[in-house]
């Protein structure tokens, strides 16, 4: 989810968020799974106070990296 800078603060997040956990519980999924990047601290942050928690780490690379460390 992002809601632009200019927008924060108005409950937009929060009101996008009941309603997804609503669409969820409805159609009976009860565990929500999300990604953001490690480095983002805000997004660590705020999710960490909905009650998330940190179940791994999902890495990337490029095929070209991959095939150049290969050689």
């Amino acid at each position: 989810m992002w809601v632009e800078p200019e927008y924060r603060s108005l409950g937009i997040f929060k009101a996008l968020l009941r309603a997804l956990v609503t669409f969820a519980e409805n159609h009976h999924v009860y565990e929500l799974i999300l990604e953001y990047a490690a480095s983002n601290e805000q997004a660590k942050a705020a999710w960490t106070k909905l009650g998330f928690k940190t179940t791994g780490v999902r890495a990337a690379a490029f095929t070209s990296t991959v095939k150049q460390a290969l050689a």
